[in-house]
């Protein structure tokens, strides 16, 4: 394409006007910039694993897994605080990781933190979980609606509602440091969210214990 665009250009330059020749050219150098050369080098690409196919796929298997290293520094952090906070913790999959109070799941609350660790991002959230006492996730859904300046506003949902969210690693992070800058970070953001965060929700969920798990009692209302 971009050979006969050329060709236009050098045989009918001198009919074909300035305007009509510039567009061509342009057109034709937008060609090879954009187009061939990325075939050039996919066909280099294909050359090369021919070359090395054996060497390459080993390469392929045994790459570093950056999310994997995050999840288990994550795993590490929370794991050294199971016994001096008292919390519980859950490894789903390298995605994602869940930990909460101890007292939350010794009273059967369905309400559980769960980092969510992407192929480029790293959020947290606190959850009401789907449960079969719907009261009880009403009555969370609830408190987490009173206590605004440190809830997330949620609607209510059946299956999952997030009423706490904080984003701790984004695209931007991913591109511009190397491993040990990210682990720092999210370090950091750890001990700060468990002096602060953590502590916080976790009094307002305590003080309401009991009218979280409160008896559906009926009345009996004969005469």
């Amino acid at each position: 394409m971009a050979e006969i665009l050329d060709n236009i250009c050098n045989n009918y330059k001198s009919t074909i006007g300035t305007d009509v020749y510039t567009l061509i050219n342009h057109y034709s150098i937008l060609i090879k910039r954009h187009i061939m050369t990325d075939s050039e080098i996919a066909e280099l690409c294909r050359k090369i694993y021919g070359k090395h196919k054996q060497a390459l796929d080993l390469i392929f298997e045994h790459r570093p897994d950056l999310q994997l290293e995050i999840a288990d520094n994550i795993i590490k952090l929370a794991s050294q605080y199971i016994t001096s906070k008292k919390i519980f913790l859950d490894r789903y999959s390298k995605k994602y990781i869940g930990f909460g109070s101890q007292e939350w799941r010794d009273k059967n609350l369905p309400l559980a933190f769960h980092f969510e660790n992407g192929s480029a991002y790293l959020v947290i959230r606190l959850l009401i979980c789907p449960y079969d006492n719907k009261n009880i996730r009403e009555r969370i859904h609830q408190v987490s609606r009173d206590n605004s300046t440190i809830f997330k506003k949620s609607n209510w949902a059946e299956k999952w509602i997030t009423i706490y969210q904080k984003d701790i690693l984004n695209q931007k992070d991913y591109d511009d440091a190397d491993v040990e800058k990210l682990m720092k970070k999210v370090q950091d953001f750890w001990e700060s969210f468990l002096k602060d965060d953590f502590v916080k929700i976790e009094n307002i969920i305590h003080e309401n214990i009991d009218h979280l798990i409160i008896s559906d009692i009926s009345v009996d209302t004969k005469a």
